[in-house]
């Protein structure tokens, strides 16, 4: 993406996902675009997936539980 329009016009069709992400979707200079882009990654990687792990981790633990005793 070349310019700050550019990316506003892209940020526009992510619209909810920013909103559950809790970001604005409004950039008003390429160093808010990266900050935004950190965000979002952070978010993904650790907000929606980190349940999933959280629960196969509890599954593991349970079905293994011997293993980990020491």
């Amino acid at each position: 993406m070349d310019s700050v329009d550019d990316i506003n016009q892209q940020l526009e069709k992510l619209s909810t996902t920013l909103e559950m992400a809790g970001q604005r979707s409004v950039i008003f200079d390429m160093n808010e675009r990266d900050k935004l882009v950190g965000h979002l990654c952070k978010w993904y990687c650790v907000g929606r997936t980190r349940p999933a792990f959280e629960r196969f981790v509890v599954v593991i633990w349970a079905k293994y539980s011997t293993i980990f005793s020491t």
